[in-house]
């Protein structure tokens, strides 16, 4: 019981740092999937062609970059809240 007991202790003093963990992992997750997955990024590509550039000459490769842009600074929120999360824990 004593071990529980620290568990939920520490849980309960670091909740916030450990929020930011599971958070930048869910991020980092999230991104993970929807470039990885299927088709979920050929998709994603196309909307963003269509309805961002009209389907005009070379906007799948416009929509790709801001596509890659996006995730790209997702990818660098995650791993700063991991980062700071890893920082305040002491890990």
């Amino acid at each position: 019981m004593s071990t529980l007991h620290s568990i939920l202790n520490y849980v309960d003093i670091y909740k916030q740092p450990l929020a930011g963990l599971f958070i930048g992992l869910a991020i980092l997750a999230f991104v993970g999937y929807i470039n990885w997955y299927g088709t979920v990024k050929a998709k994603a590509v196309q909307w963003i062609a269509s309805n961002m550039f009209g389907n005009e000459f070379k906007s799948e490769i416009s929509a790709d970059g801001l596509f890659m842009a996006v995730t790209g600074f997702m990818l660098l929120i995650g791993d700063l809240w991991i980062i700071l999360a890893n920082q305040y824990l002491g890990c």
